[in-house]
This record gives C-alpha cells, structure tokens and sequence, in this order.
C-alpha cells in the first residue's frame, strides 16, 4: 500500500479511475467535467490531494480545496476539507486518516494556516478524536414557508447573468475571501448546478439556486439591511411563480440579519450542520478566536456541497 501526494498531471490522467472510486462511495452524481472543474481549475492554482494506491489502483483518496480566508483587508491560506472516500474492500484499515496525517503535513510545508469543513455524523467524531479537529458551531438552516410575496422595491434590486460587478466582503469577521474569481469559480462554472443573481443598488448581492421545493439562498454579501426586505421579497415572488414553497439560508444567531429573518418568518429547521476546523496558526496572528463562531460569517455555500 503506497500513500501518496497527488499532482495535477496524476489526477488527470486517472480522471475516469477517480470517478469510479466516488461512484462506489457515494450515490452523489459526479463525472471527469466536475472534477476538473473541482480539483484542477480552483483559481488558486494548487492541487491539496493524499491517495492510497494498492496494485496500480487509487483505493481511497482525501482532498481540500484551497481558499482565503479574509479579515478586513488581511487574507490567510486556507482550504476547505472535501469528501474522502474509500474503496469498500479497504474499510477499516485506517486509510482516511493516514491520508488526512500525510495531506496535513502537506498544506503547514506550503504555508496554509487554517483547515474548515462541514463533516457529517460519521466522519466528525474521527476529525475530533484523531485529526486535531475542533468543532465551532452546529449551524441550523433558517427557512421560510412560502405564503404569501412580501413587500420590496423593484427598483432598488437587479437581476444579473453573473457576479461579475459583485463586491467582495469586507468584514472584521472571519470569512472566505469572495473575490471575483472565487465567485466565478465556485458558481459560475460549477457544471452540474445552475445559480442565479441579484444585485442591490447599495453593493449588496444575493446566489440563489433551485432544489427541488426549495430556493437556497447560498451565498450573500448585505451592506445596508433593508437590501435583505428586497431579496427576500423579490425571491418570495421567484418561489410562487415557480412553484417553490420555502425559501432556506444561513444566519449567524448574533448578527442583526439573524433577527431581520425572523421578523421575515424564517425559522430555524432541519439540517442542522458540523462546521468545524484545525488550526495550523492562523490564531497566533489575529485577535479572534477561531473557534468562536460569533467571530464568523459562514453561508451556505462554503459548503461545497450546496
């Protein structure tokens, strides 16, 4: 059994092998066009990935993707952790973790200072108890049922083809940097998912998607809070002619958007996620706890799944 870093010229030409592996661990769709798109076309030119290989074959595989992670002004390397997975016949055998040891050892050589993630039930308790994982908040999902449109002024809100003029965040919170690269990268050209686009007249913006009854408001950046009345009530007119019946989004509990969406009608509802990370020095230069959650600003869409 051989544990191995992976480059971007060795993922490439094992594309087809990868997707095999995936398809045996998860039922999730995935072909070689969203895993280039995934592992090899981040704007953040760096492939993060650890492989275990037995007999020429990749049997299990652990990967992040690299990020930013910005306060105000000040970014920070960083990576998102993404599934792992590993062949059936080789369960048990400790891989995940040997992987993640190797990969870690990794990203503190290439100066990366924090690792998030969002694991679920299953993969948590071996992130805590074995990779230096702390978890920082289980973050509920604030939903809407869809009744009736609320009130907002067409004029002060637009719908875009992309997020092209979209500011970037700017916070004395901790939050993933969302240049316009990021923005491009994680939406625009993410081949199996369609996102949509609003704009404010104040610089705030709104990424929504469909999912079945549901619109998922995943990623949003407000400057002024009656930008959220405006979203909200446009998207609410979105959920009827489309016959959606909720309208779901993240909210840190201490933020003053928090409060706003409960007045709205949102209601904290299942699912409820992991959100969790392993420090590699970020802490040692900022003035926050990084595993405080009221020091972040966390949307839906930095999970990657969504």
């Amino acid at each position: 059994m051989e544990i191995k870093l992976f480059n971007k010229s060795e993922l490439q030409e094992n594309l087809q092998e990868f997707c095999n592996l995936y398809h045996l661990c998860f039922s999730d769709k995935i072909d070689t066009t969203i895993v280039k798109q995934r592992y090899l076309e981040n704007p953040i030119d760096e492939l993060q990935m650890c492989v275990a290989i037995s007999n020429g074959n990749i049997v299990a595989n652990y990967a992040v993707a690299p990020s930013y992670i910005t306060i105000e002004d000040t970014r920070f390397k960083s990576a998102i952790s993404l599934n792992t997975m590993t062949h059936p016949n080789f369960v048990g055998q400790g891989l995940f973790v040997k992987l993640a040891q190797k990969l870690y050892d990794q990203l503190k050589n290439n100066n990366y200072e924090l690792l998030y993630g969002f694991p679920n039930y299953i993969s948590n308790r071996t992130f805590i108890n074995k990779l230096n994982w702390k978890n920082i908040y289980e973050i509920p999902t604030l939903e809407l049922i869809v009744e009736n449109q609320l009130e907002y002024q067409p004029n002060e809100i637009i719908e875009k083809e992309n997020s092209k003029t979209f500011n970037n965040y700017y916070s004395n919170k901790i939050h993933i940097d969302k240049s316009s690269d990021y923005l491009r990268w994680r939406y625009e050209e993410k081949p199996n998912s369609k996102y949509y686009y609003l704009e404010t007249i104040n610089g705030g913006w709104c990424i929504y998607k469909y999912y079945e009854d549901i619109i998922n408001i995943v990623d949003y950046y407000i400057t002024e809070n009656k930008d959220i009345y405006n979203i909200i009530g446009l998207l609410t007119e979105k959920a009827i002619t489309n016959k959606k019946n909720k309208i779901t989004i993240w909210s840190s509990i201490n933020s003053n958007f928090h409060i706003i969406f409960e007045k709205l009608g949102f209601r904290n509802r299942y699912p409820i996620t992991y959100f969790g990370a392993t420090d590699f020095g970020l802490s040692k230069k900022i003035n926050l706890d990084v595993f405080d959650h009221r020091n972040w600003i966390i949307n839906m869409g930095d999970d990657n799944v969504y």
